[in-house]
């Protein structure tokens, strides 16, 4: 394996995929999905501050859908940071972003199989993330130490394609692509859901990542 340096450029220019690159003020890991042979796989390299690898964790190769089977964050523990990888049917696996690469904790699928493959997330400040799959009405809530916290649905068939999650003030907005009745092809549905996981209102808005040059 040719990785050893942690830059972001080089990853990029050898037809990887990105998912993670954040630092500690001792480690640096790096997350990509890779693809070969018609199949995807995520593998994560921690690098120390002299950008030596440490360690590695990769995952099997997987047979390619129209979604991404695959995802990775970064959260946080009172005492560590995290590297949380999703694997879709085999659900979210945690490891320690130091020396040793120890897993801290897992969710199976069992666990986790209401999100499903595609998934967007958010993290916020106090590491609590939240998931939910493109094809999920379900969005799910995970402590940093590997909790399930809570799930909550928007409960409109009408309103589906969920593709991505914004933490604000007043709760956690989720956009969904799908189920738009207008000629106006930049309204999404956005649905506020409160961070103690109950729904609160629904609205048509302009896709927020038009303005931030991601579409």
């Amino acid at each position: 394996d040719d990785l050893t340096l942690p830059a972001y450029e080089v990853f990029k220019n050898r037809g990887n995929e990105i998912l993670e690159f954040k630092a500690t003020n001792s480690y640096t890991v790096v997350v990509r999905r890779g693809y070969a042979d018609n199949t995807e796989q995520i593998m994560a390299v921690c690098y120390d501050p002299f950008l030596s690898p440490v360690w590695t964790v990769r995952d099997k190769f997987h047979d390619p859908t129209e979604l991404t089977m695959t995802n990775a964050l970064v959260t946080y523990t009172d005492s560590n940071a995290v590297l949380v990888l999703f694997v879709c049917g085999k659900g979210f696996t945690a490891y320690n972003i130091g020396p040793d690469g120890s897993m801290q904790w897992q969710l199976n699928d069992e666990q986790a199989q209401s999100v499903g493959a595609g998934i967007s997330y958010a993290v916020q400040a106090d590491g609590v993330f939240y998931v939910i799959g493109y094809y999920s009405s379900v969005l799910t809530a995970i402590s940093p130490d590997g909790r399930f916290l809570w799930e909550c649905s928007c409960d409109d068939e009408n309103i589906y394609w969920p593709y991505y999650i914004e933490p604000v003030n007043e709760g956690i907005y989720v956009y969904w692509d799908g189920g738009v009745e207008s000629t106006d092809n930049t309204l999404v549905w956005r649905v506020l859901f409160s961070y103690d996981g109950q729904y609160v209102s629904t609205d048509l808005v302009k896709d927020p990542q038009l303005n931030q040059g991601l579409t």
